[in-house]
């Protein structure tokens, strides 16, 4: 019984006596922060949201070389990686554009004057013209639907929602 009250009381002194070296330890280095083994821990108000951390330093640098190999039918610009696999690489064929002369669409028609001329200006209104082409164009866009309303009696028999059938002209 003795033996294990022995053992006991100097385990309690190695504690103390740890502790004690840590509060020394602690009291020398006051005013530094205490450092802790592992990841340093931060606290959830710093942490970085993942779509705010850019990924732009992952990304590598792809040269496709020059669009300069011209289709031998339709005159459509091309890189030389695009050709067909069976096509060597002195005289180069393409399907995308095409499909080796198969397909012959019509030239577009000329411009009207004013927009040529609005298209080739360099002043305030040629600029403004070309800056605001978009929303132009979706203006127009719907300008050539053609549209039947149901009529009063057809829609007895439909729902009672206003039906509109539109047709794309």
């Amino acid at each position: 019984m003795r033996s294990l009250y022995n053992k006991n009381t100097q385990l309690e002194e190695r504690v103390a006596a740890s502790r004690r070296r840590c509060q020394a330890e602690q009291e020398e280095q006051e005013g530094s922060p205490v450092r802790r083994r592992g990841r340093p821990r931060v606290e959830p108000s710093q942490t970085i949201p993942a779509a705010y951390i850019s990924q732009l330093s992952r990304l590598r640098l792809l040269d496709l070389g020059r669009m300069d190999k011209e289709c031998s039918h339709c005159h459509a610009l091309h890189w030389i990686d695009e050709r067909q696999e069976t096509s060597s690489m002195r005289y180069p064929s393409w399907e995308s554009c095409c499909k080796q002369g198969s397909v012959q669409l019509q030239l577009l028609p000329d411009l009207p004057e004013y927009l040529k001329d609005l298209l080739e200006r360099t002043d305030t209104q040629g600029r403004h013209f070309k800056d605001n082409l978009r929303q132009y164009n979706a203006a127009f866009a719907f300008t050539s639907l053609g549209c039947d309303i149901v009529s009063p009696e057809d829609r007895a028999k439909a729902a009672t929602a206003t039906t509109i059938t539109i047709e794309m002209a």
